[in-house]
């Protein structure tokens, strides 16, 4: 797989009964019962020895003193970047591939995003499916619109109408990380990350772009 573009935001946000949304990596296996005896687990991860969990500060401290656990780190929010106006189509060469016959046809792509819109008529015979992990629902609908500018990049189709993409042949995923003010958890990022790596389809690209918060 090609990861494109990923930047963590660091600032911990603190959930409103007062724990705090942290990342537990463990030294070999992950032992899920150790962390709630302590507080809320979010997510348990297939591919990694940790979970995600909302822990209270005490927890947390009496935590990091377990020998079966490696490190706690916080679940720090990102948010995608401001929308650019990409040097374009032409710039990259990506005609010159196209009438070659090169549209990117089978190549199954992932955008970890805000969502897409799959009512858009460049991009509705491309989408092939995904996952909401802001509202664990199967309908990732972009209610941002950055999910489906990248989208529109990377495959819009060769319709005649709208815009042409690097790749308007490809296969769009979309894997909807990021909520409607654009912002997201580590925690979502890596279960989009595990969706796609448990697909049945093969999947070649994931690309996510994110913004870094001092």
């Amino acid at each position: 797989m090609l990861f494109m573009t990923l930047i963590f935001v660091s600032s911990l946000m603190i959930t409103t009964a007062g724990a705090a949304p942290v990342i537990i990596s463990f030294k070999d296996k992950a032992d899920p019962e150790i962390v709630q005896l302590h507080g809320k687990i979010t997510h348990s991860y297939k591919y990694i020895p940790a979970v995600a969990a909302d822990l209270p500060e005490q927890a947390i401290e009496n935590l990091k003193k377990n020998n079966k656990i490696a490190c706690i780190e916080p679940d720090y929010e990102v948010s995608v970047l401001e929308e650019v106006v990409p040097w374009g189509i032409t710039r990259i060469g990506a005609p010159v591939v196209h009438t070659n016959g090169d549209k990117g046809t089978g190549i199954n792509v992932a955008i970890i995003d805000t969502g897409i819109n799959y009512n858009n008529p460049d991009l509705c015979d491309n989408y092939k499916g995904g996952y909401d992990f802001v509202n664990d629902d199967a309908d990732p609908l972009d209610d941002n619109g950055h999910g489906t500018h990248c989208a529109g990049i990377i495959a819009a189709a060769d319709n005649d109408i709208g815009v042409i993409g690097v790749a308007p042949e490809a296969n769009l995923y979309s894997l909807k990380t990021v909520n409607r003010t654009g912002s997201g958890n580590v925690s979502d990022l890596i279960a989009a990350i595990e969706w796609a790596i448990d697909i049945p389809v093969r999947m070649r690209i994931l690309q996510m772009i994110f913004r870094l918060y001092p």
